[in-house]
């Protein structure tokens, strides 16, 4: 919240007299100096006269604006600009660099979901850190490197000054201190390699600082905060590298999308003048070579004028892509033109669903092939009444897909209930509850000789499963498949293969899916976590929060990796040679279960996002943010996509964290390990 009215604080006025009695002197000052150097002789007149500081009328705008509708515009800005607005004028700076507005940075922060900077750093200084590519040292522009450890931008000349190798100027003092240097003083690595480089002028304020401090209090109260300044800085160093690094991602991918509007414009042109067919059947790699081409690979925008400039390159290049007439074929023109409706129908089924289904509707839920293997949809795309417009089938479809999506899924439920029951039965246990939702209960795959030992598929996880999901449709269509299916077939041919649209229903059988073997390891897993086998479901073993150590797979010497129960379970499978009951003979002796406190410490590793990946709600493909904006720029056709209406975000977090015993202290490995965010030391 802004401050109070009372406060005192600089008027409008004030900011925009800064800058005009800064004109006035720098406008009084030229005369004088002309004046000195004698008459003036005569110069060749340029073509651009250089622009001083007072042409800035819409700076002058927005000086003249009453602070608190400043104040609101500024708390909605990022804080790369607030940097550079600080940078425009006296004004500004003096305005922006008042402690009392500090509230000013914090919103923009939190704005760009930015860490907090440690309490030695302001919030300016901590903005022109990640977001000022001037040198630290020498004040050039020119490529410099963040030093998170340190923290500071250098480049490579000043990096040779600024970093060594050798801390003996300090090292009588970390005697005396009896402390280890790395301890007290930043360091870092190149790119993370070579040796440990101490940073030089830190060296020197430690020496100058020491020799002022006279007795032992006051030595021991600023080694203490010098430890604690360097333990802040390992721990946050990480978490800035990976926000500046996504956020290097995100403005890297807007400046693709406005390279990108442009084509997609030029796609609507050529729909518009019957090149439909071509479009829908281009592949991947072609529709990049499309956007690339000279002519569109720009951010103007594509009026009519320059349409009819470009026209003609971008036609010469879509006419490879126009196949020569085939005979006339009603049934495979009639079947594939509906297709293609079918196909849109489906994106603006899955469109229409709320923002919070989309990854479950996308993953989970049904694709093209299932529907185009319906009978009901069969029946409407060979259907050759003469009132069958492209409208009325596509409303047709709008009405069909929600009632066969839900009988699909039904279907797909059943059967996996059937061989869950089964599974139970054969194996006594009398199970409570839905038995889907059991965490003993999983499937094996037996579709793909390569997944025969993945033993931990979960309802309704299976229907995103690749086996079941991708049929081996490359080298010609199904077996046994009638007229309609070659059809199907050919269209998902000359799309470019897809592994997303057709699926086979067989593959939800009982030959392709079984109960999986290991109920008993599932059960004393369930047990050792503290709830009762029978009962307990997947989201119960979730919240649970109980973490182990395997006793036998490592040592406390060199540490453990701390498993949660899901990678327990995945622990156990992978002892194809029984290596762990050749040691224990019963399951729950190599585990041990770690302190709620050390527990809690290892789940907030955990939760540390590591990598975003992005899904299109209109199909469900997955990539880094930059291509996704790609995908539905180029196969959606959409100008600007946006996140939570074309795609939302899927976080990647740590899968496996490690426990270091106090020992390790010193050692390379844990501690590199350690300041990645992936494991900490403790008494175990």
């Amino acid at each position: 919240m802004p401050p109070p009215a009372k406060k005192a604080r600089l008027d409008h006025r004030d900011i925009s007299n800064v800058l005009h009695n800064d004109q006035i002197a720098n406008t009084k000052a030229q005369p004088q100096q002309a004046t000195s150097q004698g008459p003036r002789r005569a110069v060749v007149r340029t073509k651009h006269q250089p622009v001083g500081r007072q042409s800035r009328p819409k700076l002058r705008k927005l000086e003249q604006m009453p602070l608190d509708i400043l104040y609101e515009i500024f708390q909605h800005l990022s804080p790369r600009d607030l940097l550079n607005l600080a940078r425009t004028s006296k004004g500004f700076r003096a305005e922006l660099m008042l402690r009392s507005n500090a509230f000013l940075w914090k919103a923009s922060r939190a704005l760009a979901e930015l860490p907090a900077p440690p309490e030695c750093m302001s919030e300016p200084a901590f903005a022109n850190l990640l977001f000022c590519n001037h040198c630290h040292g020498c004040g050039k522009t020119s490529q410099s490197q963040i030093l998170w450890p340190i923290p500071a931008r250098y480049c490579r000349d000043c990096r040779q000054s600024k970093l060594s190798i050798d801390p003996s100027v300090i090292s009588g003092i970390m005697s005396e201190a009896a402390v280890r240097v790395e301890d007290v003083v930043l360091h870092t690595r190149i790119n993370g390699k070579g040796a440990e480089l101490f940073h030089v002028p830190e060296l020197d304020v430690i020496g100058t600082t020491w020799e002022t401090l006279q007795d032992i209090d006051t030595k021991r109260q600023f080694i203490k905060e010098r430890t604690e300044t360097a333990v802040l800085w390992n721990e946050l160093a990480p978490r800035l590298a990976r926000w500046l690094r996504d956020y290097q991602r995100l403005l890297d991918a807007d400046k693709d999308v406005l390279l990108k509007k442009r084509c997609v414009a030029a796609l609507a042109k050529l729909r518009a003048e019957g090149w439909d067919n071509e479009i829908d059947m281009m592949t991947w790699g072609n529709l990049v070579r499309l956007s690339n081409l000279k002519q569109l690979a720009s951010k103007a925008e594509l009026t009519d004028k320059s349409w009819r400039d470009t026209r003609s390159e971008v036609i010469q290049f879509m006419s490879r892509f126009r196949r020569p007439s085939a005979p006339v074929n009603e049934y495979r023109d009639r079947v594939r033109s509906r297709l293609r409706l079918l196909d849109r129908a489906l994106w603006d089924y899955r469109r229409s669903k709320r923002p919070e289904n989309a990854e479950y509707e996308t993953e989970c839920g049904i694709r093209f092939g299932d529907l185009a293997a319906t009978r009901e949809v069969q029946a409407l795309l060979e259907d050759q009444s003469s009132d069958l417009t492209r409208d009325v089938i596509l409303t047709r479809l709008e009405h069909m897909i929600p009632s066969l999506a839900d009988t699909w899924f039904e279907q797909c439920k059943s059967s996996h209930l059937s061989i869950a029951q089964a599974g139970l039965e054969a194996a006594g246990v009398a199970a409570v509850g839905e038995p889907l939702n059991l965490a003993i209960v999983s499937f094996q795959c037996l579709a793909e000789p390569r997944c025969r030992m993945e033993l931990n598929l979960r309802w309704p996880q299976t229907l995103s499963h690749d086996c079941f999901r991708d049929a081996n449709l490359v080298d010609g269509p199904p077996p046994r498949a009638n007229k309609y299916e070659e059809e199907v077939w050919k269209y998902l041919q000359e799309l470019g293969w897809d592994h997303a649209k057709w699926t086979i229903r067989r593959r939800f059988q009982a030959d392709a899916l079984k109960f999986a073997k290991g109920i008993e390891d599932r059960s004393q897993i369930v047990s050792l976590c503290g709830l009762d086998p029978t009962t307990a479901t997947v989201q119960d073993m979730n919240n649970q929060g109980a973490r182990f150590v395997c006793s036998i797979c490592s040592s406390p010497e060199t540490g453990r990796v701390i498993c949660d129960w899901t990678r327990m379970l995945r622990h156990e499978k992978t002892d194809e040679n029984g290596f762990h009951r050749q040691r224990k003979d019963a399951l729950g002796n190599h585990w041990v279960r770690l302190p709620d406190q050390l527990a809690a410490q290892a789940r907030s590793l955990e939760s540390t996002v590591t990598w975003k990946e992005y899904t299109c709600i209109w199909c469900h493909h997955s990539t880094e943010i930059t291509g996704i904006r790609q995908h539905l720029q180029l196969r959606h056709e959409k100008a600007e996509p946006k996140l939570g209406v074309d795609y939302y975000c899927c976080e990647q977090r740590i899968r496996e964290v490690s426990i270091y015993p106090e020992s390790l202290l010193q050692d390379p490995e844990a501690q590199a390990t350690v300041r990645e965010g992936r494991g900490f030391f403790a008494r175990f």
